[in-house]
């Protein structure tokens, strides 16, 4: 049985076992949502809204962006503290934005080769990627946590989130538009998460003498409570990320932290609580494998005997709905199936010394 010691960083990785878990359960939730068994047969929790609402998965990109935050604090902290310079750290900064976003770029245009158009849909702009908008989120936010101390990062993380709300209240849109999509603006609220989630860190840092698990329940419990309060005027709009969106991923996020670090260390040893921190060690390798995995099921096919071609993807879907006599489990089925293979192979390979460390 593995032993992580509480919420303290453990020593022997250097890592803080409640932040894998967290990272672990999200990067699970972002394969389920992205890579469905049949999309037009999913629960409707597991689908984005667009316009205004709530679902499962719109809360998990933007948790994501605050786990970055966090690592980031946690991880510029000890860097410095270990004689590294804030110019070598922003040398690594420019690096790693510039290989996360490459990695969005590699993992759009293999969708191109299951489309008809292969040319075509290689040419198109993919500028906005999942990858791709964390890479350029964390290009800008990753400086000001480097450069600022707490006040500056809150300065700017209010300036950012306000900021862009007005730009929002500007724009002359039909309200909860359900054709908007994202553009590059949302990379402001990008920033803003990754911001919220640093200033998290300097109360989750092991030097600090407070009582972090208290003060991140009652900060995330007071981000939700404002969110609710001002959902009525301002809905949630998450393919906008608007201020009430905001306050609501960062208050579930923070949450979700201080829940997960008071889970005794007994139970950190468990099969799926395990599982899930190995996981979050090395959440881009388990995410790229399942998007080949998931191309690969949608590129390989057979012949029907009517003569049509099905792809060994939505005739696994197919399958499942016949035996579970329900389509949507079946689709969940799917996606659960995808993120057991994916997890095997990425095990295998970071025991053969694989990874995809950014």
């Amino acid at each position: 049985m593995a032993f992580y010691p509480g919420t303290e960083v453990n020593a022997l990785a250097n890592r803080i076992p409640a932040l894998d878990l967290l990272r672990g359960m999200i990067i699970v939730l972002m394969i389920i949502t992205s890579y469905h068994g049949n999309l037009k047969q999913s629960f409707p929790s597991l689908i984005q809204t667009f316009g205004c609402g709530l679902s499962i998965a719109d809360l998990v990109v933007p948790t994501f962006f605050w786990m970055i935050g966090l690592s980031l604090s946690l991880s510029i902290s000890s860097r410095l503290a270990k004689g590294a310079t804030k110019y070598q750290l922003l040398k690594h900064i420019l690096l790693r934005s510039a290989a996360l976003y490459a990695v969005g770029i590699a993992l759009d245009a293999s969708t191109c080769l299951d489309s008809p158009g292969r040319f075509a849909c290689l040419s198109e702009s993919r500028l906005l990627g999942i990858f791709q908008r964390i890479a350029l989120s964390y290009l800008f936010a990753a400086p000001m946590v480097l450069f600022t101390d707490w006040r500056g990062q809150f300065s700017l993380l209010m300036a950012t989130c306000l900021g862009y709300q007005l730009y929002l209240n500007g724009l002359d849109l039909p309200p909860c538009d359900p054709t908007y999509r994202r553009t590059l603006m949302t990379l402001i609220p990008g920033v803003s998460l990754i911001l919220a989630g640093s200033l998290a860190g300097f109360f989750v840092r092991p030097d600090r003498k407070v009582q972090r698990n208290r003060f991140l329940t009652i900060l995330g419990s007071v981000l939700v409570l404002a969110s609710v309060t001002l959902n009525p005027s301002l809905p949630f709009f998450f393919q906008q990320l608007n201020v009430t969106a905001c306050l609501l991923s960062a208050g579930v996020a923070t949450l979700l932290y201080a829940l997960l670090s008071v889970v005794p260390s007994r139970h950190l040893g468990n099969a799926g609580c395990a599982l899930l921190i190995a996981l979050g060690e090395n959440p881009l390798l388990l995410y790229v494998v399942s998007a080949m995995l998931y191309l690969a099921g949608h590129t390989i096919g057979m012949q029907q005997a009517s003569g049509s071609w099905i792809s060994i993807w939505h005739y696994g879907w197919m399958v499942g709905t016949a035996g579970l006599g329900h389509a949507q489990l079946a689709s969940l089925l799917m996606s659960l199936i995808l993120i057991a293979i994916s997890a095997s192979i990425a095990w295998w390979l970071s025991r053969k010394g694989i990874v995809i460390k950014i």
